[in-house]
């Protein structure tokens, strides 16, 4: 709601410049077994993991959540919370963020997008 946004925009910040793309993070998540595609988007103190991965119904194992963690606490040791999902709503979400990023297209509106997508996967992310 409207308390989060003036929690996480300060006045005066290009709200863009907010999320960056953790590519060291996503490189790491790769090489671990059974994930195909990792992107990480880092906000503050946290980091959101949008992976796909190759395993039954594509869950995700409290193991393999464990491990992904880790790898990105390992590039930046500021991260407080990791935030993973396999939800594929959520990785196309920020899978073509990302793609805009990398080719200078405007994200105008992600932010929005993004807080209430984490607001609804992640309840916990307050």
């Amino acid at each position: 709601g409207v308390q989060m946004q003036k929690i996480l925009t300060p006045p005066q910040t290009h709200i863009d410049n907010r999320i960056q793309i953790a590519d060291a993070a996503a490189e790491k998540i790769v090489r671990i077994n059974r994930v195909k595609q990792a992107n990480v988007l880092v906000t503050g103190r946290n980091a959101y993991v949008a992976v796909i991965v190759d395993t039954p119904q594509n869950q995700l194992s409290r193991d393999l959540e464990a491990q992904i963690a880790q790898q990105v606490r390992s590039t930046d040791p500021n991260i407080q919370n990791v935030y993973i999902s396999a939800n594929p709503e959520f990785v196309d979400r920020i899978t073509s963020y990302v793609t805009d990023v990398r080719q200078g297209r405007p994200v105008s509106g992600f932010y929005e997008q993004f807080t209430e997508i984490v607001q609804r996967l992640f309840p916990k992310a307050r």
